[in-house]
């Protein structure tokens, strides 16, 4: 049996050579087929090594109406350079064997040889072919549902040559290609698929890589708790990159020999270890490493998705699927179907062929330039630099702080952007470094023109520094460049006495009211001063009238007193009309003048309150009553206590409460807030970053504006000098005899009355002579009568009562419901007392108790006296007033002399 005929591989063996023609040659079919072969073989070549090879377009397969098999229009490539097409949709509705009895493809048979077994193979008749062999779709071993169709173009060549014994006419070899549509059943089309490894099938073998977020949670107090986290994240990261660039070479060793000649895993881990190893020992600035880290994981993953996007095959196996395509199982089209596999010439591959290489190259770039800050020259330069988020690749961002190595062999201007990089642009970048890196004037001062491109602000050489150096430096940035973001400084402490950077001053609307009060109290206490010169004045009329003894020194009294008060009273509103609540704050001597006006104040009404009377509530009392002065300190213990909780929320762990969105990204968004983080030493140890603007709301503090004081007209009125006690019973005398002169003329018969009341008024008068008695006093008065005695000691209590109601209102330590409470009951004993002088007075007309000298009564009179100047109250002096001018109508003639001698005691005139 002759051997069967094979199928053609044209690529199995090129043909590397052919015949050149000359003139007059004879030539031989080897020369010829020399030619035909070696161009075959290079179009074949062009097709799989150019183009790419698998099924371009179309091809596609289902079950149609009637079970028939319908195949779309399209091409395909094998990788034995056969162009197989079908020119339109195509129905199949029958099919015929494929068996042995074909050309040999090894592909369609196992085992090995001479045992190999053929696959069941049936080819697709077309709908509306003839053809004797063929069967109905619905006539196969198993349902139509379980077949892969397979488009197979086959090739081979047949010897037509007829020899006989005496003659061999030569008709040379013909070689036929005819393109079959086959089905074979899915459980056989795996092996027939013949899938060739790629790039992207390779790339996806490597990891995708995660920076670890460091879990910044309210705990934090110290600096070494920060760090803590950061390092934990800066080893989980490094780890992580070391098992991904170990994996790079194993995985693609095209592209590392390519770029390196060879693997450059071991020295990029060695670099990465040892820069950890720095950082566990010392983890100042640790979080430069950790932006760094994030750089590398972001550079590896692009490389990662580069090489995804890069499906191209350069070289593929030619022996993949040679003469065939599979063009999809009928039960689902989309498996089993030989994809395509472009060639890096065709579509996006060489370009994402160019950027794999260029992301390897800038990930040993970025491993190799890293140098930490702390080893850097000029790490005292704070810097804004513009560029772009994180919503952006890592290609289209500002160049960062930390790297500064100059010794890689590459220049890292170059290899931070693709796009730039490709278009001569790279100049342009942004960078920390832009004049060190040798990148354009416009980049090395970004900030001197527009800004509307940049979402992002690098800022960067800070950590390390002192507080007060970096925010002086931030905010005039911020200023002088009108910069779109806020700063805010916050400590990493458990307590606020550390906090280094806070506002000169909160200037809230508790100022404003604190101001007001300020007015208000130096208001009263011009009001006070401008009493007590006039009181003091009145004093030196009333001396120079005459109307008390040692008018001399009382006048003088009273003008010191005046002075000692208008000195406290000025030192305090020194300090109440400072034009800042700060100044105010700073004087610390105010405090003690307010008291020493106050207890002059009191004094001043205690030494003259014998010679004077005042008609309603004076500045002085107001001063000496009102509760305004310790507002004052309230106010301060409110601002204090704002002052306090705000110095609190700029402790990390309650920033962190209000603020749980902080998060590190060495710079701050357009509109949001850079957050400088500081430890109890002033020195910046990291930073973080608010998409939002958030400060702290205070004002500056301006001068305050000017609260003028109206000091009422009436200020100098109601005050009254009267004559002393012992005085005005010299007029009482005068009145008496005068009375007693005409009670004299019309009743005779009265005389001896008169002559002894006129006795007894002289001892009265004797004993209320300036020499004799000046101040009676409360003591215990024996009247000779029980209920005489027990009214004037009502009245006594009651009197000394009405002094402590009083010295309890001016101290000021009284509540406000307090206040009013104890104001209100001073008017009602006011009250009593004066109905208690009209009682005492009627007891004595009734009981006939003698006022001559050394006689009870005389005593009586002046305690009577006593208790009733006290009383200030309108109604109260106009009841007494009523009161005795009732007894001294109805009392029996030359009974009424009590009455009018309390009169006159305190001024009362009916």
């Amino acid at each position: 049996m002759a051997d069967p005929v094979k199928a053609v591989l044209s690529l199995e063996k090129l043909t590397s050579e052919y015949s050149v023609f000359e003139r007059d040659q004879v030539l031989t079919e080897a020369q010829l087929n020399s030619v035909a072969s070696y161009f075959d073989d290079q179009e074949r070549l062009a097709r799989v090594e150019l183009l790419g090879v698998g099924c371009v377009g179309g091809l596609r397969v289902s079950i149609a109406t009637g079970g028939k098999v319908r195949v779309s229009k399209g091409l395909g490539l094998t990788t034995d350079g056969d162009l197989l097409m079908l020119a339109s949709d195509t129905l199949y509705d029958s099919f015929k064997p494929y068996d042995n009895t074909a050309p040999y493809y090894s592909r369609f048979y196992t085992g090995v040889a001479p045992n190999q077994t053929m696959l069941p193979v049936f080819e697709l008749v077309r709908e509306g072919e003839s053809d004797v062999l063929k069967k109905p779709l619905a006539t196969l071993p198993s349902a139509l549902n379980s077949y892969v169709v397979v488009m197979y173009m086959e090739s081979y060549e047949l010897d037509h040559d007829l020899c006989s014994a005496a003659d061999c006419d030569n008709l040379g070899i013909v070689a036929t290609h005819t393109p079959r549509m086959l089905l074979v059943r899915e459980t056989d089309a795996a092996a027939l698929l013949g899938t060739i490894s790629s790039l992207t099938d390779k790339a996806s073998q490597l990891p995708v890589l995660v920076a670890t977020r460091p879990q910044i949670s309210g705990a934090l107090t110290t600096t070494a708790a920060l760090a803590s986290l950061y390092l934990t994240a800066c080893t989980t990261i490094k780890n992580a990159l070391v098992n991904a660039v170990d994996e790079l070479h194993k995985q693609i060793p095209v592209l590392t020999q390519d770029l390196f000649g060879g693997d450059p895993s071991p020295a990029w881990i060695a670099q990465l270890n040892s820069t950890l190893t720095s950082y566990s020992s010392n983890t100042s600035g640790i979080q430069y490493f950790y932006d760094y880290l994030k750089d590398l994981v972001e550079t590896w993953n692009a490389l990662r998705d580069a090489l995804l996007d890069n499906d191209c095959v350069m070289c593929p196996d030619l022996m993949a699927f040679p003469k065939h395509l599979l063009l999809g199982a009928l039960k689902a089209p989309a498996t089993l179907r030989t994809g395509f596999y472009a060639s890096p010439l065709t579509g996006s591959a060489r370009t994402h062929l160019a950027h794999a290489h260029f992301l390897a190259q800038k990930l040993h770039v970025l491993i190799n330039t890293f140098q930490r800050p702390a080893n850097l020259s000029g790490a005292d330069a704070v810097i804004v630099t513009p560029g772009r988020s994180e919503l952006v690749s890592l290609e289209e961002r500002a160049i960062p702080y930390y790297y500064a190595k100059t010794d890689s062999g590459f220049s890292l201007l170059a290899s931070w952007s693709w796009l730039r990089s490709k278009r001569g642009t790279h100049t342009g970048i942004t960078a920390y470094r832009a004049a060190t890196l040798g990148a354009s004037a416009a980049a090395q001062a970004p900030l001197t023109g527009q800004i509307g491109q940049y979402d992002f602000f690098r800022i960067e050489g800070h950590l390390g520094q002192n507080v007060d150096t970096v925010m002086d430096k931030l905010e005039a940035e911020i200023k002088a460049r009108n910069l779109p973001f806020a700063v805010r400084a916050v400590l990493l402490h458990s307590s606020t006495g550390p906090i280094k950077r806070r506002p000169k001053i909160r200037y809230n609307d508790l100022h404003r009211i604190h101001k007001l009060f300020r007015a208000e109290v130096d208001t009263q206490l011009e009001r006070a001063t401008e009493f007590s010169k006039a009181f003091s004045e009145k004093v030196a009329e009333g001396a120079k009238g005459k109307l008390f003894p040692d008018e001399g020194t009382r006048a003088t009294e009273a003008a010191n007193t005046h002075g000692s008060f208008s000195k406290s009273a000025g030192n305090v509103r020194k300090a109440l009309t400072a034009k800042r609540y700060s100044d105010f704050r700073a004087d610390n001597t105010w405090a003690s003048s307010h008291s020493e006006a106050q207890v002059t104040a009191a004094n001043f009404k205690r030494q003259f309150g014998d010679i004077a009377r005042t008609d309603y509530i004076t500045a002085l009392d107001t001063h000496l009553s009102n509760n305004h002065r310790q507002w004052l300190d309230w106010l301060d213990v409110l601002i204090d206590d704002k002052d306090k909780k705000a110095d609190e929320r700029v402790l990390l762990a309650n920033y962190l409460k209000t603020h749980p969105g902080l998060e590190h990204y060495a710079g701050v968004l357009r509109g949001g807030t850079f957050v400088v983080v500081y430890n109890d030493s002033a020195t910046v140890v990291a930073d973080f970053m608010l998409p939002y603007r958030e400060t702290e709301d205070a004002e500056d503090e301006a001068d305050e504006p000017t609260l003028t004081p109206v000091v009422p007209d009436f200020i100098r009125e109601g005050v009254k000098v009267l004559k002393p006690i012992e005085w005005r019973f010299d007029d009482l005398k005068t009145g008496i005899r005068d009375e007693w002169l005409k009670e004299i003329n019309i009743q005779k018969d009265y005389q001896v009355f008169f002559k002894d009341s006129l006795g007894s008024i002289a001892e009265v008068v004797s004993k209320f002579n300036v020499g004799n008695v000046k101040d009676p006093g409360f003591g215990f008065v024996d009247t000779g009568d029980s209920l005489l005695n027990s009214l004037l000691e009502d009245l006594k209590g009651k009197a000394n009562q009405l002094d402590k109601l009083r010295n309890d209102v001016a101290s000021g330590k009284l509540g406000k419901e307090a206040e009013a409470a104890v104001k209100k009951q001073i008017v009602q004993y006011e009250q009593e007392i004066a109905k208690g002088v009209t009682n005492a007075t009627q007891r004595m007309v009734d009981a006939g108790v003698s006022m001559a000298a050394g006689q009870p009564g005389a005593n009586a009179v002046a305690e009577m006296g006593n208790a009733l100047v006290k009383v200030k109250d309108d109604g109260a002096v106009k009841t007494a007033q009523a009161g005795l001018q009732t007894i001294a109508n109805s009392a029996p003639q030359g009974s009424s002399n009590a009455a009018h001698a309390v009169a006159n005691v305190v001024g009362i005139k009916f």
